[in-house]
C-alpha cells in the first residue's frame, strides 16, 4: 500500500494502515460527485425516466448494483428541476445513501422505523420498495427537517409514512413492534467530503466522534428495544472514523451479549471493502468484518460504513394501543369522498388499497389499507394529505389527484409535450376540440402526461382554456 500521500496529510494519516488505494482517495476528492437518483417505480420504470432524461440531453446509466438507481455525470442541466422530478418520478439522492435502505430490505406491509430519517431519501426508497404498504414511522429531532420530508412524501405519492419528531435517544415506548429498523446516525460526515465547498481539508476532531459515538450508542439501544426478535437494525454513517462506525457496533455487541449478531452484507456490482477489527491497538469482535466500509475512490462516491444486525430469537408481533384510522366508507368520510368519485368517474374498487384520517381544521389524509399508528407515537402527518375541506366546495389536493389520475375515467385529460410545461410553469393551457369535449363542464379537470398524473386544473367553457392548478412548491 502507498502511504506518501496519507503522510503528508494530517487529515488522512490516521487512516493510513486501513484505506485502499489512498493516491487514488486524494485524486478523486477533487472530482465533482456524479449526480444520481432511484427511479419511483410507483409511478415509472428507469427505462421511461432514462427515455425522458435522454430528451433534455442527459444520459443516464444505470448503477450496476442497484435496480433503481440511476446516474448521471455532470451536466449543465440539473435533474432537480426537470419535470420528471416535479411529477415525483425519482428522488435524487447520493448513490452511496441508498446502500441502508437496501440492507434493510424492508417487506410489503412490515412495520419499519427510521429513526433520523432527515432529508428523507432513505425513507421514500424504503416506502417504495414496501409498494406503499405497511407501516414506516419516518422520525427527526428536527421539525424543519422533518417537515422537508413532508415535501418529499407528497411528491413522491407516498401514503404509508408517519411522520414524528422526538429525540431519537428518547423514542415513544413501542417495545418490540418493528420488523426492521434503520439508525442512520448523525455523525462526523468524512465520507461527505466531495460535496463540501472548500479545497483544503481540515486535521479530524477525534475527541468530537468519541463525542459522537455516545449519540450513536445510544440511538442502537432503543432500536435494540424495539425491534422485534428476529428482527432488522441497519446502522449506518458517512463518515470514515472507526470511532464511529466499528467501535460503535463493538461495544454494542458486547453490552447485548447474545441478543445481537452481525450478518454478511451482498452487494453484487458494488466494491466495499470490509469492515476492521483492529484500530490503534484496539481489537474488535471478529465479526465486525461482516460490515461494509465504502471509499470513494472504490464507486466514485462518497464514503460510507454499513453493519446489518439481526436480533436473536423467534419474530413475533406485538400490537400495543393503535389510534383509529377510518375506512373509506365510514359515514364521516363518505360524504365527503362520493362527490369527487362521481366528478372524476373514480371506482370504489381504485380506491380500495387506502384508508383515511381526518383532521377538522384541514381535511382528509389518505393511508395505505394496512397502515397502524401506535398511541403512543404523536404524528407531526400521517400518510398524504389529499382533500382540503376548509373551503366552501371540497378540493383535491396535488399530491392526491397525482395519485388518482390514472384512475380517473372523466374530467380528465392528457396533456403534450407543450401544454405539459406550460402547466408545469402555471400557465393557462389552450386546448383541442378533444380535450375540451373530455372536460365536459366548468370546472377541476385531471391533466397527465404520459399516463402520469400531474395535478389537477381548472376548466373554464366559456374561455376554452385550462387554467394550471400547480402549486409553486409541493
Amino acid at each position: 500500500m502507498t502511504t506518501i500521500s496519507l503522510s503528508i496529510h494530517p487529515y488522512l494519516a490516521a487512516y493510513d494502515s486501513i484505506m485502499p488505494d489512498p493516491e487514488g482517495f486524494l485524486a478523486c476528492l477533487k472530482k465533482p460527485l456524479p449526480q444520481t437518483m432511484h427511479v419511483n417505480t410507483l409511478k415509472a420504470s428507469p427505462d421511461f425516466v432514462k427515455h425522458e432524461l435522454a430528451y433534455h440531453g442527459i444520459q443516464a446509466e444505470p448503477m450496476t448494483w442497484h435496480p433503481a438507481g440511476l446516474r448521471v455525470e455532470q451536466q449543465s442541466i440539473s435533474i432537480g428541476k426537470l419535470w420528471t422530478y416535479q411529477a415525483g418520478l425519482y428522488q435524487t439522492q447520493e448513490e452511496v445513501s441508498l446502500i441502508p435502505a437496501t440492507c434493510l430490505d424492508p417487506q410489503p406491509g412490515e412495520r419499519i422505523l427510521d429513526l433520523c430519517a432527515a432529508p428523507g431519501g432513505k425513507t421514500v426508497q424504503m416506502a417504495v420498495m414496501m409498494k406503499n404498504t405497511g407501516t414506516i414511522i419516518a422520525n427527526d429531532r428536527s421539525y424543519q427537517r422533518i417537515r422537508a420530508v413532508g415535501h418529499m412524501l407528497k411528491r413522491l405519492g407516498i401514503t404509508n409514512v408517519i411522520t414524528t419528531t422526538v429525540d431519537g435517544m428518547c423514542f415513544p415506548s413501542c417495545r418490540e413492534f418493528f420488523d426492521r429498523i434503520l439508525v442512520d446516525a448523525p455523525c462526523s460526515c468524512e465520507g461527505t467530503l466531495r460535496k463540501r465547498k472548500r479545497q483544503g481539508l481540515t486535521e479530524p476532531n477525534r475527541h468530537s466522534s468519541l463525542s459522537m459515538s455516545r449519540i450513536q450508542l445510544a440511538l442502537l439501544r432503543q432500536a435494540v428495544s424495539r425491534v422485534k426478535p428476529g428482527g432488522r437494525i441497519v446502522y449506518s454513517t458517512c463518515t470514515l472514523a472507526p470511532e464511529e462506525n466499528e467501535r460503535v457496533i463493538h461495544q454494542l455487541l458486547q453490552e447485548y451479549k447474545g441478543e445481537l449478531r452481525l450478518t454478511p452484507i451482498s452487494l453484487p456490482g458494488l466494491v466495499h471493502s470490509p469492515g476492521i477489527t483492529q484500530w490503534q491497538g484496539e481489537d474488535f469482535d471478529s465479526s465486525l468484518s461482516r460490515c461494509l466500509r465504502l471509499w470513494p475512490q472504490q464507486n466514485n462516491s462518497g464514503g460510507f460504513f454499513v453493519a446489518v444486525l439481526e436480533k436473536n430469537g423467534s419474530q413475533k408481533t406485538t400490537t400495543p394501543d393503535l389510534r383509529p384510522i377510518l375506512a373509506l366508507s365510514d359515514p364521516s368520510i363518505e360524504p365527503i369522498i362520493t362527490p369527487i368519485q362521481e366528478r372524476f368517474g373514480i371506482s370504489d374498487e381504485a380506491l380500495a388499497s387506502l384508508s383515511a384520517l381526518k383532521n377538522d381544521n384541514r381535511g382528509i389524509y389518505f393511508l395505505s389499507h394496512d397502515t397502524i399508528i401506535p398511541e403512543a407515537i404523536t404524528p407531526d402527518s400521517a400518510g398524504l394529505f389529499s382533500i382540503k375541506t376548509d373551503l366552501k366546495h371540497h378540493k383535491l389536493s396535488t399530491a392526491a389527484a397525482m395519485m388518482l389520475s390514472q384512475h380517473a375515467t372523466k374530467h380528465s385529460i392528457e396533456l403534450s409535450r407543450e401544454q405539459r410545461d406550460a402547466y408545469l410553469t402555471r400557465e393557462d393551457i389552450a386546448l383541442t376540440d378533444s380535450q375540451r369535449e373530455q372536460c365536459g363542464d366548468t370546472g377541476y379537470v385531471m391533466v397527465s402526461y404520459a399516463g402520469i398524473g400531474l395535478g389537477l386544473a381548472l376548466y373554464l367553457s366559456y374561455r376554452n382554456q385550462c387554467q394550471s392548478l400547480f402549486p409553486k412548491s409541493l
